[in-house]
């Protein structure tokens, strides 16, 4: 095995190496150059360092011990259950040592009389020549080293040397290491028989001006469209009294390698500063990311003057932040509650929360991470605004984010505009009559869009009493925002039809049937209070034909729709072998809308698919009355969450018709209806216009 020698001033390292016991962990002896054994603990053997005493046996098993080369005999093994063992030879001496000389460079003392080093490197050439005495052994080639040695003795640097020829050997070796001041060099070269020679020289070294960069600090971001400070210090780093080449000579600042001029700051040696302008025509490609600087100085140091180099840098930011809006989409239609989704993200100097801005219309809302409205989830925002209170959003709202990074470049997003529908559906059991209207402009008589009270018993209306088995359909008009007399096409939210329900109570339940949800007992009735008792309504298909002949009851006719002057045949009835009191199945075709106006409970199959079934009402009089009222009322939410309740129908239930007495509720001797409501005004009826295409 090899071992390394390293010298530093008089003292010497030796590592040696020990053989261990064959079935006991080894322990290397611990043995310096010309010292003592090494005991090893354990094992069977031990075997001494160079020219030390031989390593003492193992104190568990007694082995025999070797000795060192040139070293004195092994101690035999101590303890253990076996005999000690027998001391070995000492080793043989190494013999004499190569003679190491250092041929340059030239030992330097003084600054200004002789050659100081001032490169990142220096060539060293060494002489090593094998001792003539008898002991010595010729030189191991692969033994040479040159060393690079500080003030204090610390390696620096070390590199192996190459035999160039004449018993030379030379390394380059770096000094990129070491400070300005005093160095030594040291060459060293050992025999085939392991014996060590080295010689030293001192020197100086000259690294250059002193660089210290004062702004900005490494890694530092900044915006493109902003001039960037730099300012540092040059200072001397003479290498003794009177060193007056130690003194800086010039100063360079390049940015991306493009020269940047640079002034002195009055008032401060040493001191230097530039502003530098990314818009000036010395850089034709913008910097953008990461951008190196780097501070050179150079002294007078004659023949060669000594540079020193400092290099950072700073991220050059020419964008700002990436914003997506994914929720609304472009013309999507909205109400209520909106949440708006997007994405922000920059890859350089991040974002600027604070900067958050979503404007809706001229109407701004600052991020704020403490409000329910705000959620952030990485570069996910979200934030939830009421539409119903911006500020004038008639029907139309634009949105846009902007959002700055952090060194203020400033990005929008695409404007999204959005149509609004705040305008609750207009909701009906018992609507008032309507017209349609032909291609031409001409109108039909009025009609019931649910049915033809007049033509039988077939349908609900206010106070009607009722044999218990009725026919109940619902009107829903979906309604939006919309600016009077303005040309510009109506946008709908259209209709939830799974939404659309008839709930029934007992009077006096509580909550009553139709309340205020915001403020009970007041203003107009909004929302069902009691919902344990409805059945679902289903949407029913266009047809028949609109009835063109006199009026039943008299509809307002609009300025653009003149009487149908045709008299012809009513129509037959849908359904029910004729006798129905549907004739006509009327739509919501308006703006972007077109869809079904008449729902009726859930058709059965056969001659019921075109008015829907009939439903047994007289069930749900109360089990302690015989007959009497009962509260109805329809609901419906459009596709935006805008909710529609009609007003109440009170119907008066005769649950035993064979009695041939009329109910209370019949004779009307109570002295109201109830109400249905908790104090809430119920909505107004709908109806009473006119429907283009029926």
């Amino acid at each position: 095995m090899r071992n390394t020698y390293l010298l530093g001033g008089v003292g010497v390292l030796v590592l040696a190496a020990a053989c261990g016991g064959d079935d006991k962990a080894p322990v290397a002896a611990d043995a310096s150059r010309a010292g003592s054994a090494g005991r090893s603990t354990g094992g069977k053997s031990a075997t001494g360092g160079k020219s030390s005493a031989g390593g003492e046996g193992g104190a568990n098993d007694a082995g025999a011990a070797t000795g060192g080369k040139g070293g004195t005999a092994g101690g035999g093994g101590t303890g253990g259950s076996l005999p000690a063992g027998e001391g070995g030879e000492g080793g043989a001496d190494p013999g004499t040592p190569p003679t190491v000389t250092i041929v340059s460079p030239e030992a330097v003392t003084d600054p200004l009389g002789g050659k100081v080093l001032v490169g990142d490197a220096v060539d060293v050439v060494c002489k090593v020549v094998g001792g003539v005495e008898a002991d010595a052994a010729p030189v191991d080639p692969l033994s040479v080293k040159v060393a690079v040695l500080d003030a204090v003795g610390a390696v620096v640097s070390e590199k192996d040397a190459g035999l160039t020829g004449n018993n030379e050997y030379s390394a380059s070796v770096p000094l990129t290491g070491v400070t300005s001041g005093k160095i030594t060099l040291r060459c060293s070269a050992e025999s085939t028989t392991n014996a060590l020679g080295s010689a030293q020289r001192s020197t100086l070294a000259d690294r250059g001006p002193l660089l210290t960069l004062v702004a900005p600090p490494p890694d530092s971001k900044i915006a493109l469209k902003d001039k960037l400070k730099v300012s540092f210090t040059a200072t001397p780093q003479p290498l003794g009294a009177g060193d007056v080449q130690a003194d800086v000579n010039a100063v360079e600042l390049k940015i991306n390698g493009i020269h940047i001029d640079s002034a002195p700051v009055n008032g401060t040696p040493g001191a230097y500063s530039a502003n530098v302008d990314f818009a000036s025509p010395a850089f034709q490609t913008k910097p953008n990311g990461d951008t190196s600087f780097s501070l050179t100085a150079t002294n007078k140091r004659a023949p060669v003057a000594a540079t020193a180099t400092l290099n950072s840098t700073v991220v050059v930011d020419g964008g700002g932040p990436v914003i997506n809006v994914t929720a609304p989409t472009v013309n999507k239609l909205v109400g209520g509650f909106v949440e708006v989704k997007f994405t922000i993200s920059d890859a350089l100097s991040g974002v600027n929360q604070d900067s958050i801005v979503v404007t809706l219309n001229e109407e701004t809302r600052e991020f704020d991470a403490t409000s329910p409205d705000w959620h952030v989830d990485g570069s996910n925002y979200t934030y939830k605004f009421d539409s119903r209170g911006v500020t004038n959003a008639k029907v139309q709202i634009n949105v846009t984010v902007t959002a700055n990074d952090n060194v203020g470049n400033a990005t929008s997003s695409a404007t999204i505009p959005t149509y609004l529908d705040n305008v609750k559906p207009q909701v009906d059991l018992d609507p008032l009559f309507v017209r349609t209207r032909s291609a031409g402009s001409l109108c039909s008589s009025a009609i019931d869009p649910v049915g033809d009270k007049a033509l039988g018993e077939y349908n609900f209306s206010s106070l009607k009493v009722s044999s218990g088995y009725d026919f109940v359909r619902v009107f829903v008009w979906d309604k939006t925002n919309q600016i009077v007399g303005s040309p510009a096409p109506l946008h709908f939210a259209g209709t939830n039809a799974s939404s659309v329900r008839v709930y029934f109570q007992n009077p006096g339940g509580v909550p009553a049937l139709l309340i205020n949800s915001k403020t009970p007992g007041t203003g107009t009735c909004d929302d069902i209070g009691d919902t344990s008792n409805s059945i679902s309504m289903t949407a029913l298909q266009a047809q028949g034909t609109p009835w063109y002949t006199g009026d039943n009851v008299s509809a307002p006719l609009d300025a653009s729709c003149g009487s149908y002057p045709t008299v012809a045949p009513a129509p037959g009835f849908l359904c029910l072998n004729g006798k129905s009191d549907l004739w006509h199945v009327v739509t919501h075709a308006e703006g972007d809308l077109s869809e079904p106006a008449v729902y009726a409970r859930t058709p059965s199959a056969g001659t019921q698919e075109c008015t829907g079934s009939a439903w047994d009402v007289s069930g749900l009089v109360a089990a302690n009355r015989k007959d009497g009222f009962v509260c109805f009322a329809a609901r419906a939410e459009d596709k935006v969450l805008n909710v529609g309740v009609s007003p109440p129908l009170r119907v008066c239930v005769d649950t035993d018709l064979g009695d041939d007495v009329q109910p209370n509720c019949a004779k009307m001797s109570v002295p109201d209806p109830p109400s249905c409501t908790d104090g809430c005004t119920p909505p107004v009826r709908g109806g009473g216009m006119v429907i283009s295409g029926g």
